[in-house]
């Protein structure tokens, strides 16, 4: 298995490509384990003056209005762009 890392100042979004023969365990584990860490990232939202740092994962959806607005099970948030 090889990895390559590419740095171009001109990407706007870190993208990560596995690229295999064929799918195996290990290609699952390897896909699996990354979009783990993407899940349980946080994300700093505010209410009002107050930071919250929240879990990408706890995010229903979103809605842009004026702001862009982060609907959770229990409280929407603002997310300063």
């Amino acid at each position: 298995m090889k990895i390559r890392v590419e740095i171009d100042n001109e990407v706007k979004e870190t993208e990560v490509v596995i690229r295999a023969a064929e799918q195996t365990n290990d290609i699952k584990k390897l896909y699996e384990n990354i979009l783990r860490k993407i899940i349980n990232k946080k994300i700093k939202l505010f209410q009002g003056a107050t930071e919250f740092y929240i879990s990408s994962a706890s995010i229903l959806f979103l809605k842009m209005m004026t702001e862009l607005l982060m609907h959770t099970q229990r409280t929407i948030y603002l997310r300063r762009i």
